[in-house]
């Protein structure tokens, strides 16, 4: 059984990395908000990031215990997705369009918050030709 104490971790550490990437990213230290990022999927959800890249948001998905840590997960993505297109390193559509998709699912599950839905219509707007499947788009659209 997972535990609150499980969770507030994984916030705790999740948060941490965010946190810094995003001072480094505030700071125009692009490249090392990204391997904050990157190190984040190990440090937090126990992923290595070479792997995760080639996983669909299905799979991803099996990986984690809870549906909140699809939520977090979809935040730590984001983020990547983010500092890749500024960067132009690695597949920044293709990290978005997970990301979207772990969104969804989360949204299927509970409404995403302000913050989410802000971040997932940003990825929307970035990668305009992005192919969600209906009922992707519905889930992250009827959120709000």
């Amino acid at each position: 059984m997972i535990t609150q104490d499980y969770l507030l971790k994984v916030i705790e550490r999740l948060g941490l990395v965010l946190r810094k990437a995003r001072r480094a990213r505030d700071e125009e230290r692009n490249d090392e908000a990204l391997c904050l990022v990157e190190e984040g999927y190990q440090s937090v959800f126990g992923l290595d990031i070479q792997l995760a890249s080639l996983m669909d948001a299905a799979t991803l998905l099996s990986f984690l215990r809870t549906s909140e840590e699809a939520l977090y997960l979809a935040r730590l993505m984001a983020e990547e997705a983010e500092l890749r297109a500024v960067t132009k390193t690695g597949p920044a559509a293709a990290t978005a369009k997970r990301t979207l998709q772990l969104f969804a699912e989360a949204a299927r599950l509970s409404p995403l918050g302000e913050n989410d839905r802000e971040v997932a219509q940003r990825l929307l707007a970035a990668h305009p030709g992005l192919k969600l499947s209906d009922s992707d788009y519905s889930a992250l659209t009827a959120s709000r």
